[in-house]
C-alpha cells in the first residue's frame, strides 16, 4: 500500500466502543475467534474495533478456499481480471492511470460522472484538475476515509492469503499474501502500461515513481490487494456525493464502481479486491449516517441538509432530477419530445452498472434466499426520495437487490445492495403502494423518474401535487390510481387505470386499456405522438387530450381533444374532436337520450351502426361542428318510453358544414309493430317513426 494510503486510512476508533446490535455485524468476539483459528492469535489480537466489524463485514471472504465453489471463484476472480486487463483499449489505460492518483480522487469520481462539465477535465498533460471543493465537503469525507482501519484489515486478509494460496505463490515467497494480478499473473506482469499502447505520463506512472506517488507497481510489492484501498475511498466518495446531490445519484455511483474497474485495467486490483472496498464503503457511509459510534464522523444525518446545500451550490446542479429543468413545466411536451431517456437505454444502463457488482463472478451458497435489507441501509437513499417513508425505502431496496449467494455475500445484505437500481425506485410493487409528492417543497420532491421495469402483484397511487415519471418498462398488475399531481409513462404500464379530478395522467402510447381492463377519468388523461388504445372499457368524464383508437366500450360524458377512430361502441353525452366510425363500430348518445358533439369532421363507413333513441320529447343527436360523410351503416332506433311519437321527423344528426352521403337503412330497435324511416337535408338527418300494419293488424284488416 502507498505511503498515501496508509495515511489515509490507517487512523482507527479506540476499541470497545459499544454498538447497537440490531442490523449489525455480528460482534467482534466471534470475529476473533474465527481469526484466531484461521491465521493465529496474533492477528486477532490487532483486530478488534472497526478492523473486527469490517473483517466481519467480509468474513465470507476468508472461507472461500475451504469449499469447491470458494475455489472456482478464486479462479475466476483471476481469469477475469487477466481478461479485463489483456482487452483493455487504450483509453482506459490511461483513465486507469490518472485514478490511481489519489490527490485526484474526487476530481475522478467527478469526471467520471459528469463526463461533459468543463470543470471536470484532464488537462493537456493528462492530470486531472485540482477542485475547490467546499472545506465542509471535504472534511467529512476525509473523516471517513480517517475510519477504517485499513492496515489492520490487510494485514488479517494479508495473512490469510486467500489469493496466495489458490495462485501459488505462498507467504514464504510474499510474505504481506493476498500478491496483486500484476504479481499473480505474468500475462499481467509481462505486459505494462507502454506510451504506444497507452500514453507517456500512464506508462509513468505505473512503471516508475517519477512523480513520488508510490502508485507504481515497483512500490506495491508489500501491499496486499484484498480488499482495494483505492476503490474504498473512490466510492465513499462516490456514495457520499450521490447522497449530497441526489438528483444525480445514479452517476455518481457508477463513477464509483467505474473507478473500481479501472483499478482492473492497471492490475492492481482484482474484481472481488474492489467488490470489498465498494460493500465496505457502502456499509460505513450507511452506519456514519445511522450513528454507529464505530464510524464517528462530522457526516451525520443533522447536518445533512447544510452538506447537501453545499454541495448542490458547488455543483450547480443535483438537488433536482436532470430532467425537471426541461420538464417540470411542461411535462407533455417533455415526454413528446423524447426527453426523458428510453425504457431500454434505462435496462442497459441499469445492467452495465449490476455487472460490476458481480463481475459476473459465480455465486457462492443458496442463490433463492429472500432478500436482506440492512436496518441502516435506508440511509443510503433518503435524500433520493425524500418523499417516501423508511419503511417505502427499505421496500425498494429490498425489490431492487441481487441475488443471495452473490461474492462476499455473507448473509447481512450489504453485499447484495444495488445502488443504481434503487435510485430508480422500486423493483416490483408487491403491496400497494401510495407515493404523496409536495411540489411546494421542490427538488426531487416536486419532480422525479423512476427509471426501473417494475413488477409484481401491487398497485401503484400518486398524491400530492408533484410529478412522477415512470421511464420503465412496467408489468406490475395491481393497477395505477392518479388521486394527485401527474404521472407520466414514457415506457410501458398496463391493467387499471383510475385518474381523479384535478390529477393528470400524461403517456405516449406505452399505455392502453387492454381487454378486460378499465380506464376511468375524472381529470386529465394525455396521450402524445400515439391515439389512447382502447380494447376494454373507458369511462371519461374529465378531458382526454389526444387521439383515441376505440375498440372497446367508450363512455365519453366530457371531452376528448383529437381525432376518435371507433371501431367499437362510443356512447355518453361528451365531445370528441373529431369522429370516424368504422365499419362493425357502433355509436350510442347519452345513456338514455343524449347528445354527442363532434367539433369538426363526422365520416360513418358502411357496417356502422347508430342506436338512436326516440323518446315523447326528443331522440339521441350526433351534433356536428364540420361536415358529416356518410357512406352507409344502419341506424337502429329505439323507443324510450311507452307512447312513441308517430310521423313526426325528429333531428339525429345534424353537420354545420353538411351531410353528404346515406345510411344504408333503418331498422327497428326494441319493438317491432314501429317502422322507422330516414330522410336529409342539407345539414341535417331525421328520422321517423311510423307503426308496422303487418305487425299491428296481423289479419289484414283494421
Amino acid at each position: 500500500m502507498s505511503a498515501l494510503v496508509r495515511r489515509r486510512t490507517s487512523t482507527r476508533v479506540a476499541t470497545g466502543v459499544a454498538r447497537r446490535a440490531i442490523g449489525r455485524l455480528p460482534c467482534a468476539i466471534p470475529v476473533a475467534a474465527m481469526l484466531t483459528t484461521m491465521a493465529g492469535s496474533a492477528f486477532a489480537q490487532n483486530c478488534s474495533g472497526v478492523c473486527a466489524d469490517e473483517v466481519a463485514l467480509m468474513s465470507s471472504f476468508i472461507s472461500l478456499p475451504n469449499s469447491a465453489a470458494g475455489l472456482a471463484l478464486l479462479n475466476a476472480n483471476l481469469q477475469a481480471e487477466e481478461s479485463i486487463y489483456l482487452n483493455s483499449t487504450q483509453a482506459q489505460k490511461v483513465t486507469a492511470a490518472a485514478n490511481v492518483l489519489l490527490q485526484y480522487m474526487p476530481a475522478n469520481v467527478l469526471i467520471g460522472a459528469f463526463p461533459t462539465d468543463p470543470r471536470f477535465q484532464y488537462d493537456a498533460q493528462g492530470f486531472p484538475p485540482t477542485l475547490a471543493l467546499p472545506s465542509s465537503i471535504n472534511n467529512i469525507v476525509g473523516s471517513l476515509l480517517n475510519v477504517p482501519a485499513m492496515d489492520e484489515l490487510k494485514s488479517v486478509f494479508g495473512q490469510i492469503n486467500n489469493y496466495g494460496r489458490t495462485y501459488g505463490i505462498p507467504l514464504s515467497a510474499d510474505p504481506s499474501g493476498d500478491p496483486a494480478p500484476f504479481q499473480a499473473s505474468a500475462a499481467i506482469g509481462n505486459r505494462p502500461f507502454t506510451t504506444a499502447n497507452s500514453s507517456a505520463l500512464a506508462a509513468n506512472i505505473q512503471q516508475t515513481n517519477d512523480l513520488g506517488n508510490g502508485e507504481n507497481w515497483q512500490s506495491n510489492l508489500s501491499s496486499s490487494a484484498f480488499p482495494s484501498g483505492h476503490a474504498l475511498p473512490a466510492n465513499i466518495d462516490a456514495i457520499t456525493y450521490a447522497i449530497l446531490a441526489p438528483g444525480f445519484y445514479q452517476q455518481l455511483v457508477q463513477s464509483g464502481v467505474d473507478f473500481g474497474y479501472s483499478l482492473n485495467v492497471y492490475g492492481f486490483h482484482y474484481p472481488l479486491d474492489v467488490i470489498g472496498a465498494r460493500v465496505l464503503a457502502t456499509y460505513m457511509v450507511a452506519e456514519t449516517l445511522a450513528g454507529n459510534p464505530l464510524y464517528q464522523s462530522s457526516f451525520t444525518a443533522g447536518n445533512l441538509a447544510s452538506l447537501s446545500q453545499q454541495m448542490q451550490t458547488y455543483l450547480g446542479y443535483g438537488g433536482s432530477s436532470p430532467y425537471a429543468a426541461l420538464c417540470a413545466g411542461n411535462v407533455a411536451g417533455c415526454v413528446a419530445g423524447g426527453v426523458i431517456p428510453t425504457a431500454a437505454t434505462y435496462t442497459q444502463a441499469l445492467q452495465n452498472y449490476t455487472r460490476l457488482l458481480t463481475y459476473d463472478l459465480p455465486s457462492v451458497g443458496d442463490t433463492t434466499l429472500a432478500p436482506v435489507v440492512p436496518a441502516d441501509a435506508h440511509w443510503l437513499i433518503a435524500t433520493r426520495f425524500p418523499y417516501l417513508s423508511v419503511a417505502q425505502l427499505n421496500e425498494i431496496l429490498y425489490t431492487t437487490e441481487l441475488p443471495s449467494g452473490v461474492p462476499l455475500d455473507n448473509g447481512t445484505g450489504w453485499a447484495r445492495l444495488n445502488l443504481y437500481a434503487a435510485a430508480g425506485g422500486y423493483g416490483a410493487f408487491r403491496d400497494n403502494v401510495t407515493v404523496n409528492m409536495n411540489a411546494g417543497r421542490g427538488g426531487l420532491n416536486a419532480f422525479d423518474v423512476w427509471s426501473n421495469n417494475i413488477s409484481g402483484p401491487g398497485g401503484l397511487t400518486l398524491e400530492g401535487s408533484g410529478t412522477l415519471i415512470l421511464a420503465g418498462n412496467n408489468s406490475y398488475t395491481g393497477g395505477t390510481n392518479v388521486h394527485g399531481g401527474t404521472l407520466a409513462v414514457t415506457g410501458t404500464l398496463s391493467g387499471n387505470l383510475a385518474i381523479s379530478s384535478g390529477a393528470t395522467f400524461v403517456g405516449n402510447g406505452g399505455y392502453a386499456v387492454a381487454g378486460g381492463a378499465t380506464l376511468t377519468n375524472a381529470g386529465t388523461f394525455v396521450e402524445v405522438n400515439m391515439p389512447l388504445i382502447n380494447a376494454g372499457t373507458a369511462n371519461n368524464t374529465g378531458i382526454v387530450v389526444g387521439d383515441v383508437n376505440n375498440s372497446g366500450t367508450f363512455n365519453n360524458n366530457f371531452v376528448v381533444t383529437g381525432a376518435f377512430a371507433n371501431s367499437g361502441l362510443l356512447s355518453g353525452n361528451g365531445l370528441v374532436g373529431s369522429l370516424a366510425l368504422l365499419p362493425g363500430s357502433t355509436i350510442a348518445p347519452g345513456n338514455a337520450v343524449g347528445t354527442i358533439l363532434v367539433a369538426n369532421d363526422l365520416t360513418i363507413a358502411s357496417g356502422a351502426t347508430y342506436q338512436a333513441q326516440i323518446a315523447a320529447n326528443g331522440a339521441d343527436l350526433i351534433r356536428v361542428g364540420g361536415t358529416a360523410t356518410l357512406s352507409g351503416g344502419t341506424v337502429v332506433a329505439g323507443l324510450v318510453g311507452n307512447t312513441p311519437v308517430l310521423g313526426r321527423a325528429i333531428p339525429i344528426l345534424t353537420a354545420t358544414g353538411g351531410v353528404t352521403g346515406r345510411f344504408a337503412n333503418a331498422v327497428a330497435g326494441n319493438m317491432a309493430f314501429i317502422q322507422p324511416s330516414l330522410s336529409y337535408g342539407p345539414n341535417d338527418m331525421f328520422v321517423m317513426i311510423a307503426t308496422n300494419e303487418a305487425c299491428s293488424h296481423p289479419n289484414g284488416h283494421s
